[in-house]
């Protein structure tokens, strides 16, 4: 599996979306994180509330995990454990 990161923005929603960590809506006029790269040669983006990306991230630091995946819509909003990610 090949991911190639072409952006990352901290836009302002235009209307609702969806958090690709928690499945919570992301609603209309909220500030969120969104990336737009290339999975499998195909474009791609997703986007996620402000604390669901930092709860991945500061989860990914801490286990020191470069590399990282994780079941998409079921976690707990701003909320990360162990079991949440895992390497590949």
């Amino acid at each position: 599996m090949s991911w190639e990161l072409i952006e990352n923005t901290t836009p302002v929603a235009r209307k609702e979306y969806r958090c690709e960590w928690c499945g919570e809506p992301i609603l209309k006029k909220e500030k969120h994180y969104k990336e737009t790269g290339k999975f499998e040669g195909e474009f791609t983006s997703y986007r996620m509330h402000m604390e669901c990306k930092d709860a991945v991230s500061k989860q990914a630091y801490r286990n020191n995990m470069h590399c990282w995946v994780w079941d998409p819509m079921v976690n707990p909003r701003g909320e990360c454990d162990e079991e949440s990610l895992w390497e590949y």
